[in-house]
């Protein structure tokens, strides 16, 4: 069972649906206690878009697709970071770590994610912790990439 099964397990109070959209920039949305996914997309999109989507259900308030004001752009952005945080997680960074993931497709691969979203990741960390800071007993700097030091 791969991460996005398991996903799809643990939130059993929700409905989610594979559609077929004419669009590959249509990844997914919650209306209620359904979410709607691209089933066209890669699965590791989907995981991705259904991580948003459960986020956007436990953070968000309202109709907030149409993002013209300051509130709704808020809400997305902080249903986005929650999303990144649950899927790539910082104790997951020091497992790579500690068992010697260091390309940043193996990184991915290890979280079920695309390396463009491991990038995205990466920064939203920087964004909220500054570029280094320290977690437990490690180091992180991301300045360049991904660099990790026990302390």
């Amino acid at each position: 069972m791969d991460k996005f099964e398991r996903l799809v397990n643990r939130k059993s109070n929700l409905t989610i649906k594979l559609v077929r959209s004419p669009s590959d920039h249509f990844g997914g949305f919650i209306t209620g206690k359904t979410i709607y996914l691209n089933k066209n997309l890669s699965i590791q999109e989907q995981y991705q878009w259904l991580q948003e989507e459960i986020a956007h259900y436990d953070y968000t308030v309202g109709d907030i697709v149409d993002e013209n004001t300051t509130d709704k752009r808020k809400q997305e952005h902080l249903a986005r970071s929650k999303a990144m945080e649950r899927t790539v997680t910082l104790d997951g960074l020091v497992y790579c770590f500690v068992h010697e993931l260091w390309a940043p497709d193996e990184i991915a691969d290890y979280f079920d994610v695309t390396d463009d979203y491991l990038r995205d990741c990466l920064e939203n960390y920087a964004t909220k912790r500054g570029s280094v800071f320290r977690y437990k007993d490690y180091y992180f700097d991301l300045r360049c990439g991904l660099n990790i030091t026990k302390i």
